[in-house]
Formats: structure tokens, sequence, C-alpha cells
């Protein structure tokens, strides 16, 4: 049998830390046996070296280290784990983090310390240690990272930390603001597929239609006047202006309902049946069903005929969006009833 001392073979070292395994053969009786040599190998080198029981961490990780009795047939097995020299890391920002316009870009200073820091005092502690060191963004839509390099690549706010194997600092903030032109973003609630559909209900000769909007049925037999509930389909709204540190409030100026533009894309709507209310940054778009004074030939009302139709809108300092789109479809096996 072998023993070593200390009994427990696993340990934890540092990079750059040595330490020695002292091996010696016995009987099982504990007796010693001369003369033995013993075979040392490391399974990664490229964290843990070995020669001759002296130890060497030489890089992040852990390796299996594995000590033969030559000759015996007998080997033992031990863990030796690597931990990083570095005990903290410090990005050099300014206290309140960085403020960027939308398509600016910072260059980011950290430094790796051997000591953990001490929140309580300003002043760092321990060496510094030159590594290289890698940074994360939180998010990759208002930040994104190339090297060392912080780009602002959408409106919003950031975490960035900086890496270095297990060791992580704490995040700065970078905060991203329109810039440019761009005062104001334009938002809207959710709104279902089968809360923006119509029907229109042709009979056989298409000259009279009815529009059925959301949640309403389409009878076997359609009056000849046609009589659907009239519902329409209604996105709620909101122009948001932004702030100093890039956050989108609901602007109470916003009470122009004519600032607020709506434009249609696709088949199936017709622009003449879109209303706009628009107080205190909070609007509301409204698809009318025309009900029974739509007819198939003007093309001059809310529903036109089958498709599918976005609707567009703009607001003075804002980016366009697109609503959710309104889709239409059509029947021609409703039997007219005079």
């Amino acid at each position: 049998m072998m023993s070593a001392a200390p009994k427990n073979w696993d340990t934890t070292l540092d990079v750059g830390e040595t330490t020695t395994i002292t091996a010696k053969a016995a009987t099982q009786a504990a007796t010693p046996i001369p003369g033995v040599e013993f075979g040392w190998a490391s399974k990664n080198e490229d964290a843990v070296t070995v020669d001759g029981g002296m130890i060497e961490a030489v890089g992040t990780g852990s390796s299996e280290i594995t000590v033969t009795a030559m000759g015996r047939g007998i080997a033992v097995k031990f863990t030796v784990t690597v931990l990083s020299e570095v005990k903290s890391i410090v990005i050099d920002s300014p206290a309140d983090g960085f403020f960027l316009s939308n398509g600016e870009s910072v260059g980011l200073m950290a430094t790796a310390y051997d000591k953990a820091q001490d929140d309580d005092t300003p002043d760092v502690d321990g060496d510094a240690v030159p590594v290289d060191i890698t940074y994360m963004s939180s998010d990759d839509s208002v930040v994104e990272i190339d090297g060392s390099d912080a780009k602002a690549v959408g409106v919003g706010t950031a975490t960035i930390t900086a890496h270095y194997a297990d060791v992580k600092s704490k995040g700065i903030k970078i905060n991203v603001t329109p810039g440019g032109d761009t005062t104001h973003k334009i938002t809207y609630t959710r709104i279902g597929a089968a809360d923006r559909k119509f029907h229109i209900a042709f009979n056989p000769d298409s000259t009279t239609i009815a529009v059925y909007g959301p949640g309403e049925t389409v009878p076997d037999e359609m009056p000849s006047a046609g009589s659907p509930s009239g519902a329409n389909v209604e996105y709620v709204v909101q122009v948001r202006i932004f702030d100093s540190e890039g956050n989108a409030n609901v602007d109470p100026a916003a009470d122009t309902a004519t600032d607020l533009e709506a434009m249609v894309q696709g088949t199936g709507i017709d622009a003449v049946g879109i209303s706009v209310t628009l107080t205190d940054g909070l609007g509301r778009v409204t698809v009318n069903n025309a009900g029974n004074t739509v007819t198939a030939a003007d093309g001059s009302h809310a529903v036109t005929g089958a498709g599918t139709a976005r609707i567009i809108l703009s607001y003075p300092g804002a980016d366009d969006i697109a609503l959710p789109a309104i889709t239409v479809t059509s029947s021609t096996e409703v039997a007219a009833t005079n």
C-alpha cells in the first residue's frame, strides 16, 4: 500500500502556488517498504504540472494526479483544483454609469486584483494582476460588446460586467437615450388575433354585403339590409417621451390626435374607416365596422374586401410602428332574404 502526507490528497491551489506531496510505500501492517520508486502524472498539464511530488498550479481548472508505485501495480489518484489568483475585478466608470446616445460607443477599462474589494472603502484593495479580461452585457439589444468596446444599439439600460475565469466584477449601468431627432416612442397594448378579425358576408349577386366584427356570428341567412351588431377592432396605444436616462414614460403633453397618424398597408381595410383619439399620451385607434352601409363596389368604407392589413402609426419624434395585423375573410354562401 501507499501512504502520503497530508492524508487528504485532494487540494486547492491558486495560480502560481506549489505544494509537495511525499509518497511512501508500506505493507498492510504499515511497515515501510524501502527502495520503492514512484511515478507522477497530471491529466491536465494546462492547469497542474507535477515533478517528483512537487505540484505546481499553472492555470485555472483542475487535474487528476496519479501516483504509481513502480513495478508493483499500485496507484493512487487525487484531484488538484486551481483557482485564479484574481480575487476581484473593478470596472472604471462614473458612479452613476455611462450615458450614451443610440449609436455611440465607449471604451471599457477594468483591472483585476489579487484581493477581494471592501465595499465600505473607496480605495482598491490588493495589487493589480495582468490578465485578459472579457466583458458581458445583460441586454445585447441595448448594448453590444465588441472586445473592450460597448456600443449602444437600442434605447434602454444594460448592465455590464467584467470577467476572468470564475471571477466577475460588480455591474455598471449603461443608459442609452435615443439621440438625434428621436424624442418619443409609440407602444401599444397587445390584442389577440380573434379581436382583430372581420368577416364579409356576400349575397349571391355580390352587390350587398354585411360586415361582422370580432365576436360576431355570421347567420345562416342574412337579411337584405344586413344586421351585424357593429363591433369594431380597437387598439390602445401610448405615446411615450424619453427622459435623460433613456426611460420612456407616457407623455401627458401628447394630446393632439392629428399628430398620431394612421396609415394602412395591405388589403381589406380602407383608411376612411379608421379613427384616432389621443389624450394625455393615451390613444385609441379604431377600425370601424361600417355594418350594412358597406358595399362591395364603392371601396370607400372601413372594410372593403378579404385580405390582411396593418396599420402604421406615426408621431413626431418617434419611429413608426406597425400594429398587429387585421384579417378580413369573406363568404358568398349566405342566402339573401327579401
